[in-house]
């Protein structure tokens, strides 16, 4: 369930982050933010996907949680304030990456004399980055 949830957080704001750089014309500060985006969140995707994956040195102590001695860390660890602080720390990443994506494209909404379609395509990107 965590690389799912990992790998599907990451492909979504990437997707959208892709949509930004067909939307945006280059060199502006929105398709270098678009770019900027991608990395950081590939990056953090990446990491956290790894930390999903390879959650104990022995693999079967993944599935026992009451295995004594078990090197486990981050989704899996038995220590409630490791775990927990991966599992905040991911969501509060999430968020604030979210809270970028829906950023960069305002601007651009706000202009005047942007047509009606322009306006309505902007619209369902910031929804979809919104669910």
């Amino acid at each position: 369930m965590n690389i799912n949830l990992n790998c599907a957080a990451t492909f979504i704001k990437i997707s959208q982050l892709f949509q930004f750089l067909r939307l945006f014309d280059r060199g502006t500060w929105a398709y270098r933010a678009s770019m900027a985006g991608i990395i950081v969140i590939s990056m953090w995707g990446t990491a956290y996907t790894l930390l999903s994956i390879f959650t104990c040195s022995n693999i079967p102590d993944s599935w026992n949680i009451l295995a004594r001695n078990a090197r486990c860390w981050a989704y899996a660890s038995q220590k409630p304030e490791e775990f927990t602080f991966t599992l905040v720390s991911h969501n509060v990443l999430n968020t604030l990456f979210d809270a970028y994506i829906i950023a960069i494209p305002f601007r651009l909404y706000s202009k005047p004399g942007l047509n009606l379609r322009t306006r309505l395509g902007l619209m369902v990107l910031l929804l979809m980055g919104a669910t």
